[in-house]
C-alpha cells in the first residue's frame, strides 16, 4: 500500500485547478473556477473547482471530490494509479511493496493491457514476421521506426493461444483477460482463445497514456472484417475515446484546432510529417461524448476524410455532435482518388496546410455539392430536410438558430422553410437542470458546518447519532466523520474522500464541503442545527410513546401505561 503521508505529499504538491484545467476550460468567477461539467451534458456551467479547498463539485449531476477522485471518475484510474500518475508529475518517488496479486480490478485490467502491448510489439520484430515489418509496414505504408515506437504498433500471431500462454506466464488468469477483451471463450468447447490473430495491432490509450484497448487491422487475405476492435470493457468505452488524443492533446490546445481523420494510418502519416493535432474517428460517427472531449481543447474541427462517398458519409454522421459541442466545423476536400494518408506521404505537410486553408465551412461544403442555380425542387427539398434534421439535433438553442439562419441564406430560402422541415424532427435533448440540494436541508447543513468547523464538536456527537438522519447516505457519511474525529481529533476532507467507501459518499462530501460559511457564524449555526435534530428526535419519541400508550390503554394494561407516562415525564414530554 502507499503510505498515507506519501498520499498527502502528492496531494499537497498537486494543484487541482491545473489538473482539471487540462480536461475542461475553466473560467474564474470570484474565488472559484467554473466550467461545463465533463461528466454530463449541460449548457450552463455548474461544475465548480475550489482552489482554496482543492475540491470539485458539479451542482448538476452531483459528482464531486478531490484531484484523485477526478482522475478516478474521468479517466477510470484506480486510486493507486491516480496517486502514481500525480506523483510522477510532481517528481515524487513512491515506495510500494505490492504484488500483482494484490492489485484491484482496474489495475489488473491495466496490467493485462500493458502485457499485451509489450507482447504484440515484441512479435513484430521477430524474424519470421520480417515481411510484415519491412515490406508492408515500412515500405508499403511508410511508417518509420520512430512512429512504430511512439504508437507501440504490434502484431498478433497466427496461433490461437499465443498471447494466452504468454499472459499466463505473467500471472494473468483467463477470466481477467476475458474481462479485458483480449481473449474469447468457445461456447461449444469451453476453451479459451486469443481474440486477435494475424493482425497489425494499434494500442488505444486514455488521456493518461494507459493502454485500454486495441484496434487490429487484418493481414489475412479474404478476411471479412478489415478492422477488429476491442469490445466494451470496464476500461474502454468506444463512445468516450478517440484514437491519438493522448498524443495530440497539447498540440490541439496550442493551435486551437484539430484534424479529424478516419483511420490509424491516416493519423500516423500526418503525425510523421509534424502534424500533431490530429485524432482518428476509427471509421464511426462521432458521439456527443467524443465531441465534447475535443471541445475541451479545440475551437475548430477540420474533417479530413477520403475523397470518395464513404468519406463524405463519415463527415455527415459527425457534424451534429461537433456543432452541438461548440466546435466550428470545416471540411477539407482531398484530391480525387487520395486520402489523408496518401496526401501526407506523397506530398507532405505543405499540401495538407494548403488544403486546410481551402477548407469550407460545413454548410458551404454541402451546398456546393449542389448547383443552386439549376437544382430542382426535389434536390433543394432533400438538402433542406437534411440541414433541418441536423439542426434539430443541436441542443443549444442559440447555436441551432444561427445554424438555421446560415443554412437558409446558403439555400436561398426563407428560414421558415427549414423551421417547418425541422418541426417533424425529434426535439433536441434538454440540458440537466441545476439542483440546490439532494438532501434534507438541516441534515446537509450540519455536515457542511462540521466540515468547515475547527475545534471540539463532542457535543454534536453526543446529541446526534447516525441513525437520526433520514438520509441513509448522509448517515453513513456522518458515521465516517465520527470515526475520523475519534482517530485524529479533527476532520480532514481529503482523507475522508479518499477513504470513504463508494463514489456517492465521496461526491456527497465534496458537495457538502463546497458551501462556504462565515467563520463568525459557524458555532451559532451548529448549535441551531443540532437543536433542530434534538427537536425532531423528541417529536419522534413523543409520537412513539403516545402510540404505545394508546395501545396499552386500549388493552387495559395499566402497569405498561404507567411506565410509559413516567418515561414521557423523563423526556419532558
Amino acid at each position: 500500500m502507499i503510505p498515507q503521508e506519501v498520499i498527502e505529499q502528492v496531494r499537497e504538491a498537486t494543484d487541482i485547478v491545473q489538473i482539471v484545467g487540462e480536461y475542461v476550460h475553466l473560467r474564474k468567477k470570484g474565488r472559484d473556477m467554473w466550467a461545463c461539467c465533463p461528466f454530463h451534458t449541460e449548457k450552463t456551467a455548474s461544475f465548480k473547482v475550489s482552489p482554496d479547498r482543492q475540491l470539485f463539485h458539479c451542482f448538476g449531476c452531483g459528482k464531486g471530490g478531490n484531484v484523485f477522485t477526478f482522475l478516478l471518475e474521468h479517466e477510470g484510474m484506480s486510486f493507486a494509479d491516480a496517486v502514481r500518475y500525480l506523483a510522477g508529475r510532481a517528481s515524487i518517488t513512491l515506495r510500494e511493496t505490492r504484488t500483482d496479486q494484490h492489485r484491484d480490478e482496474t489495475e489488473r485490467l491495466n496490467y493485462a493491457h500493458e502485457v499485451a502491448v509489450e507482447y504484440f510489439h515484441g512479435l513484430l520484430f521477430q524474424k519470421r514476421y520480417a515481411v510484415v515489418l519491412d515490406d508492408y509496414l515500412k515500405s508499403k505504408r511508410g511508417v518509420n521506426d520512430e512512429s512504430i515506437e511512439t504508437f507501440r504498433i504490434g502484431l498478433s500471431g497466427e496461433t490461437w493461444d499465443g498471447f494466452l500462454k504468454h499472459a499466463a506466464g505473467k500471472s494473468l488468469k483467463p477470466e481477467e483477460l476475458l474481462k479485458a477483451g483480449l481473449i474469447g471463450k468457445s461456447e461449444q468447447k469451453g476453451t479459451w482463445y486469443d481474440r486477435f490473430r494475424q493482425r497489425l495491432m494499434f494500442p488505444i490509450y486514455n488521456l493518461t497514456n494507459k493502454p485500454i484497448a486495441f484496434g487490429g487491422r487484418t493481414l489475412k487475405k479474404g478476411e471479412s472484417a478489415k478492422y477488429l476492435n476491442s469490445p466494451e470493457t470496464p476500461l474502454y468505452s468506444k463512445s468516450r475515446v478517440l484514437y491519438g488524443l493522448n498524443f495530440a492533446r497539447d498540440a490541439i490546445r496550442e493551435q486551437h484546432f484539430v484534424y479529424i481523420v478516419e483511420g490509424y494510418f491516416d493519423l500516423i502519416s500526418l503525425y510523421q510529417r509534424g502534424i500533431r493535432n490530429v485524432v482518428a474517428s476509427s471509421g464511426t460517427a462521432f458521439t456527443s461524448q467524443q465531441a465534447r472531449l475535443l471541445a475541451r481543447f479545440a475551437e475548430e474541427a477540420y474533417l479530413f476524410f477520403d475523397a470518395d462517398s464513404a468519406g463524405r458519409a463519415a463527415a455527415l454522421r459527425s457534424v451534429d455532435s461537433l456543432y452541438d459541442a461548440g466546435l466550428e466545423v470545416k471540411v477539407i476536400s482531398a484530391p480525387q482518388g487520395e486520402d489523408p494518408d496518401s496526401v501526407a506521404r506523397e506530398h507532405g505537410a505543405d499540401l495538407v496546410e494548403q488544403l486546410r486553408a481551402q477548407a469550407l465551412p460545413y454548410i458551404d461544403y454541402r451546398v456546393r455539392q449542389f448547383d443552386m442555380t439549376s437544382a430542382g425542387i426535389i434536390e433543394r427539398e432533400k438538402l433542406a430536410k437534411e440541414l433541418a434534421a441536423l439542426a434539430s439535433r443541436i441542443a443549444d438553442p442559440t447555436r441551432r438558430e444561427l445554424f438555421l439562419q446560415e443554412s437558409a441564406q446558403k439555400l436561398r430560402v426563407d428560414q421558415s422553410v427549414l423551421q417547418h422541415a425541422m418541426s417533424g424532427q425529434p426535439a433536441a435533448p434538454a440540458g440537466s437542470a441545476l439542483i440546490s440540494s439532494r438532501f434534507h436541508a438541516h441534515e446537509a447543513e450540519l455536515l457542511s458546518l462540521l466540515l468547515e468547523k475547527s475545534g471540539t464538536v463532542d457535543f454534536v456527537f453526543e446529541a446526534v447519532a447516525p441513525e437520526d438522519f433520514d438520509s441513509r447516505l448522509l448517515g453513513r457519511v456522518y458515521a465516517a466523520m465520527m470515526t475520523q474525529y475519534q482517530q485524529i481529533g479533527d476532520f480532514d476532507i481529503h482523507r475522508l474522500i479518499d477513504n470513504i467507501p463508494g463514489e456517492d459518499m465521496s461526491a456527497a462530501v465534496a458537495e457538502l464541503a463546497s458551501h462556504e460559511w462565515q467563520s463568525d457564524q459557524i458555532d451559532t449555526q451548529v448549535k441551531l442545527v443540532v437543536g433542530e435534530f434534538v427537536k425532531r428526535k423528541q417529536a419522534e419519541v413523543r409520537k412513539r410513546l403516545k402510540e404505545a400508550l394508546r395501545r396499552a390503554e386500549a388493552q387495559g394494561d395499566q402497569d405498561k401505561a404507567d411506565d410509559l407516562i413516567a418515561e414521557m415525564k423523563r423526556y419532558g414530554l
